[in-house]
């Protein structure tokens, strides 16, 4: 998993939680034809890029540029299928682009 569009709630004046977040998978699943694994977000494995697990909402949420090691894809030869099981997202705050407008 890389970059995606992680947010600060605070910021875009959505919450109180001051850690920047991704997104909030309940399990991560690698497939690669008819071979999978499945893991399972309390893994201890799931570092960098991770907040870690929430067991009262059972997810563990990414900071935005979370990753996969090289432990968890052993076993797996060349391209890998990531399919993530969301819980949770985060409202992403919305930027004009200079020069756009925007419809009344």
């Amino acid at each position: 998993m890389n970059r995606d569009r992680p947010a600060a709630p605070p910021e875009p004046g959505q919450g109180r939680d001051p850690r920047c977040l991704g997104v909030a998978p309940t399990r991560i699943t690698l497939r690669q034809g008819s071979r999978f694994r499945t893991i399972e977000v309390p893994d201890l494995q799931l570092i960098d890029g991770f907040h870690a697990f929430e067991a009262e909402t059972g997810v563990r949420w990414t900071d935005g540029d979370a990753t996969v090691t090289a432990e968890l894809r052993e076993g797996f030869d060349g391209p890998v299928e990531l399919v993530l099981h969301l819980d949770g997202s985060t409202r992403y705050p919305v930027f004009a682009v200079a020069g756009q407008r925007t419809a009344a």
